[in-house]
C-alpha cells in the first residue's frame, strides 16, 4: 500500500485518469449484472464504491484515501460480478 501511495503522488493526474477509467469500467459492468439480476442492494453498492472513489480522485483528496478507495472500489465491485455469476 505504501509503495502504491508513493506511485500515485509521482505522478498524481495521470494516476487518476487511470484509476478512474479502471474502476469505472468494473463498476458499471458489475452493476449491469447486479442490475440485471434482480439484487437491488448489489447495484445500489456497486454505485456507491464507484461514487465515493469518484469523489476521492477528483477533489484531490489525499494520497491514502484515493489509492484506498480505488483498491475498496475495484475489489467490492470484482466480488459484486463474482456473487452475480454464483447466484
Amino acid at each position: 500500500m505504501k509503495k502504491s501511495i508513493e506511485m500515485f503522488e509521482s505522478g498524481r493526474y495521470g494516476y487518476m485518469a487511470v484509476m478512474l477509467l479502471i474502476h469505472c469500467c468494473i463498476g458499471s459492468i458489475a452493476g449491469s449484472f447486479a442490475l440485471y439480476s434482480d439484487i437491488p442492494i448489489l447495484f445500489e453498492l456497486s454505485v456507491t464504491l464507484c461514487i465515493g472513489a469518484n469523489a476521492a480522485l477528483i477533489a484531490l483528496s489525499p494520497a491514502k484515501w484515493c489509492v484506498g478507495l480505488f483498491y475498496l472500489s475495484v475489489i467490492g465491485n470484482l466480488s459484486i460480478l463474482l456473487l452475480t455469476q454464483l447466484l
